[in-house]
């Protein structure tokens, strides 16, 4: 990377099912994907904030209700002084893309950390957005992924 500062940890702990979170002081989250044998690194704060589904509050996290992925993302936020999705004009097309991405990015991550919980809630959320934007090849794909014993 490049300039100023030193990272440093700013916390880490293993999740109920051992799978462990990393965050460091510039933002970043990583966990250890056992399949894959590699680092994994987790969406920050504010990596989906022009996506519908955005909240700077992850659900449940600030009462300790939310799982492991809302954990993760309610750390602190690193102020990095220019907001650059909201200075993006969508339209509402884009938009449904992104939050659809979003919604992905998020089932991924709660597979990835092995929360099942949170995994049912954003696997919901990317089958509606799906049905809503009659994405029927996406739809036919997570059909096949679910019968997959």
């Amino acid at each position: 990377g490049g300039g100023g500062g030193e990272v440093a940890v700013t916390s880490a702990w293993v999740c109920g099912r051992g799978v462990p979170v990393v965050c460091l002081s510039n933002g970043m989250r990583y966990t250890y994907h056992k399949d894959m044998k590699s680092v994994s690194r987790l969406p920050d704060e504010r990596a989906f904030e022009s996506s519908s589904l955005f909240s700077r509050n992850p659900i449940g996290w600030d009462s300790g209700a939310g799982g492991p992925l809302a954990r993760a993302l309610g750390q602190a936020a690193v102020n990095t002084g220019v907001n650059v999705p909201n200075m993006i004009k969508m339209d509402g097309e884009q938009q449904a893309g992104y939050t659809v991405a979003h919604a992905e990015t998020m089932v991924a991550c709660a597979g990835v950390l092995e929360s099942p919980e949170e995994w049912k809630m954003w696997h919901e959320k990317y089958v509606r957005l799906l049905v809503q934007g009659k994405d029927e090849a996406r739809l036919r794909e997570v059909c096949e992924q679910l019968m997959v014993p």
